[in-house]
């Protein structure tokens, strides 16, 4: 079918009769209607899920995960039902060593119901995983300088203890977790930190403590964080006859201000974007820093990741040859 535009589409009905005999057809109804809608790809993440529950103290670990993300295909309606990739692992598999599954991944909406009317860009996921031991052990942070002239300081979160997991063996010696320094001089505002662990051979953060953080609040600033789908972000800079698409799935925006206006900030007083380069429009996908537009509320907002990959379908290349000929 050719000549349809975007949009819903009246279509007449045309059949071609092939006996001769039969000089005219009624055809019931004699249009319909085809609704056109332009095909995006964007990556999901993949979560696994298992077949049974695992014992107390233990957990697997040690993921080799190929692909670590897929491709979901499919008109912007349908793909923006999709929260993640699921898919299920043979709990009774996974031993002390570390073995392999072929797993079958499956598009889920946040309930973690199938959404049908797409594809992706995988059938299967390698996945190599070890059943590891699970340990509580103290985590060790040295502090160091002062805090600047001024910083009135009201929070100070960090962990006293943080969970590990590796093998029987490796967990053995290990009674103390040491913490990269903190250089409390550096704080001026409320200040989220991402430690760096001395982590030994054969051990890494369980499950519980992946999201290890320490967190600093400057008097009068609080944070909060919300997610936004590719679908959310805002493509900047598009010139008639181009079109791009955010590829990556997901982004946290951690907001920082007033503690007596944090609570009543929503996501929809933030506004993340992106703004296209006329060089960007040369190539067929950029990577680009996510910026936000918000109210006088708020005094900052920080993306993770800071850059979102995008795909650009008709650049100003293709676009200016077509033209040409």
């Amino acid at each position: 079918m050719t000549g349809l535009t975007k949009g819903v589409n009246s279509v007449p009905v045309t059949v071609a009769i092939g006996v001769e005999q039969v000089k005219k057809l009624e055809v019931i109804p004699d249009k319909i209607e085809i609704n056109v809608e332009d095909l995006i790809t964007v990556t999901k993440p993949i979560q696994l899920a298992y077949t049974r529950s695992f014992s107390d103290g233990q957990e697997p670990g040690f993921f080799e995960i190929v692909p670590q993300e897929i491709e979901v295909a499919g008109t912007r309606e349908k793909v923006s039902e999709v929260s993640h990739i699921k898919a299920i692992v043979n709990s009774d598999e996974l031993t002390d060593t570390a073995r392999s599954q072929t797993l079958v991944p499956e598009a889920v909406n946040k309930n973690g119901d199938r959404v049908s009317g797409v594809t992706l860009s995988r059938d299967t996921i390698d996945m190599k995983a070890t059943l590891c031991q699970v340990k509580t052990v103290p985590l060790k942070v040295a502090l160091i300088n002062s805090f600047p002239t001024g910083a009135a300081v009201t929070k100070e979160a960090i962990p006293d203890k943080v969970k590990i997991r590796g093998t029987k063996d490796a967990l053995s010696g290990i009674s103390v977790i040491q913490s990269a320094d903190i250089d409390l001089s550096k704080i001026t505002e409320t200040t989220v930190i991402v430690p760096t662990l001395d982590l030994p051979k054969g051990v890494e953060l369980a499950e519980s403590s992946r999201n290890l953080t320490f967190e600093f609040g400057v008097e009068g600033e609080e944070t909060r964080s919300f997610e936004y789908t590719a679908e959310q972000i805002e493509i900047k800079g598009l010139p008639l006859g181009v079109k791009a698409h955010v590829n990556t799935g997901l982004i946290k925006a951690i907001v920082m201000g007033p503690g007596s206006d944090i609570g009543e900030i929503s996501q929809g007083d933030i506004h993340p974007y992106v703004k296209l380069t006329e060089a960007d429009l040369s190539k067929e996908s950029a990577d680009l820093n996510v910026e936000f537009e918000y109210d006088n509320r708020i005094t900052k907002v920080i993306s993770n990741p800071s850059a979102v990959h995008v795909i650009i379908i008709g650049n100003l290349a293709t676009t200016r040859n077509t033209t040409s000929n």
